[in-house]
């Protein structure tokens, strides 16, 4: 399961007042709580984007992008890691991408990355299936003191309301690199378990 972090930044990045990582502990936005069993990522080519922010003052180095699965699904999920550019959802370069085959129980599916965040970088994470599979869906936190989620959403999409993903329409295989989509975005009330393992 996730550490829940609590960060100072403003919705597009910041030092924060968190010190260290933790090596071999896995890391996700700012939640607060996980909805086990809750959802249903429904076909092949949907995608889920969860902002990710470095919030300790140094840079910091992971080695896993994960997901949880809930359910015995044995489909094909592909995760990656995206630079965030500023001005379009996502839009940035891949700093790590790849597909593997879900594990067909409850368990992480975890991508073997190479990437370091600097302090306040903020980065997506990427996950898309070929089939519809049940995951947890986590619950984030939008309040003083925490990363700004809603408002990183409202930036990306234009218009938000409500806690939610962003969710985008593409076909199944490698992401485009810098990120593009061919459907979205979108709100979604469903908010798949998507974390970084530091090194």
């Amino acid at each position: 399961m996730p550490t829940f972090l609590k960060s100072t930044t403003g919705p597009r990045g910041g030092v924060a007042q968190f010190s260290k990582y933790k090596s071999g502990q896995s890391y996700g936005g700012d939640i607060t709580g996980i909805r086990s069993n809750f959802g249903c990522f429904n076909g092949a080519g949907r995608g889920y984007l969860l902002p990710f922010t470095n919030k300790s003052a140094s840079p910091v180095s992971f080695d896993r992008i994960m997901w949880y699965n809930s359910a015995a699904d044995s489909d094909n999920l592909r995760l990656g890691v995206f630079a965030d550019n500023g001005a379009t959802p996502v839009g940035g370069a891949a700093l790590a991408q790849g597909a593997i085959a879900m594990s067909g129980g409850a368990a992480d599916n975890a991508l073997t990355i190479n990437i370091t965040l600097t302090p306040g970088q903020l980065v997506w994470l990427i996950g898309m299936s070929d089939a519809s599979i049940t995951g947890d869906a986590i619950t984030p936190v939008v309040g003083a003191g925490y990363m700004d989620w809603t408002a990183i959403l409202q930036d990306a999409l234009g218009a938000f309301s409500g806690t939610a993903a962003m969710r985008i329409d593409n076909s199944y295989g490698a992401f485009p690199d810098p990120f593009s989509y061919s459907g979205g975005p979108y709100a979604d009330s469903l908010i798949p378990n998507m974390r970084l393992r530091a090194t």
